[in-house]
């Protein structure tokens, strides 16, 4: 699949600038399965293409890929009660603070 850079990124252990236009292909590697094991694995097209900095060029393909979903952003847990004071969350602790 032909896709064009939209902002600079790593393909294929090159640098591609915005705008270079480069081709992905399947290939074979390694990957952590949910035994936390190693496993050979050949990685599609499709799990390789990257829409944040990517824009496909064959129309073909454009319908195959599927946007990946977001994730949403986790902000960070206060570590002492002052700072949860100052922020919305609750926090539960069997401690009781006199």
């Amino acid at each position: 699949m032909k896709v064009r850079a939209i902002k600079e990124c790593y393909y294929d252990n090159k640098r591609r600038k915005k705008g270079s236009i480069f081709e992905l292909k399947e290939f074979k590697g390694l990957k952590l399965n949910a035994e936390r094991k190693l496993v050979p694995h050949v990685f599609s097209v499709k799990e390789q293409f990257s829409a944040s900095c990517m824009e496909c060029l064959d129309e073909s393909a454009k319908a195959e890929l599927v946007e990946e979903p977001k994730r949403e952003a986790r902000g960070r847990k206060p570590k002492t009660l002052a700072q949860a004071a100052k922020t919305d969350r609750v926090i539960v602790s069997d401690l009781e603070v006199i």
